[in-house]
């Protein structure tokens, strides 16, 4: 039927045309194993390897047309899964982005702790790592050189009934306010 049959492997030079199907099944058409592109490159077994460890920083470009909206889309294929981006250091977890389908929540991670660092859902950002902390600058741990708290404030309780509301849950304690200025020599 005019058609070529190879055992091996085929080596040539130059251009080679191909009208039809390339295939890497006689039943398929155009369905590999595996697909090797010089050291760089390694599609096997569904894992796509970019770099191979031959390249010291391996790209991936999704690279669209102008007024193009790029996507890069994970798709489980069945619900509750956990897609999620790894970030490693010589092949240890340095960080990751994971969500969960079962909670609809975004849990970032980073550093050597597998511990979820920040969840993001859709009614609150938490932070339910002990000591995690929210900083207004690099160099405090929840120092903020402003703020401003929208109607009332309470301490000790999470509803307060005037504009400045401290409340104690021990029978008898003292509660004290304080209130200072600085004097006129500086003190």
């Amino acid at each position: 039927d005019g058609g070529i049959t190879v055992g091996t492997h085929i080596t040539a030079s130059g251009n080679i045309e191909v009208t039809g199907n390339i295939s890497g099944s006689s039943t398929s058409t155009g369905s590999f194993g595996r697909l090797q592109v010089k050291d760089t490159l390694l599609y096997d077994n569904g894992i796509l390897d970019v770099g191979r460890s031959a390249i010291a920083d391996p790209t991936v470009l999704i690279d669209s047309a102008t007024g193009g909206d790029p996507l890069l889309i994970f798709d489980t294929g069945a619900s509750n899964r956990t897609p999620q981006i790894q970030y490693k250091d010589q092949g240890t977890v340095a960080g990751f982005i994971k969500y969960l389908h079962n909670g609809d929540v975004m849990n970032f991670g980073a550093g050597s702790s597998t511990s979820v660092r920040m969840a993001v859902s859709e009614a609150a950002i938490e932070f339910p790592t002990a000591n995690v902390k929210v900083s207004g600058s690099s160099t405090s741990t929840g120092s903020f050189g402003a703020g401003y708290i929208d109607n009332k404030l309470g301490i000790g309780t999470t509803s307060p009934h005037e504009k400045l509301h401290l409340y104690e849950t021990t029978h008898g304690a003292d509660l004290t306010v304080k209130l200072s200025a600085e004097n006129d020599s500086g003190t």
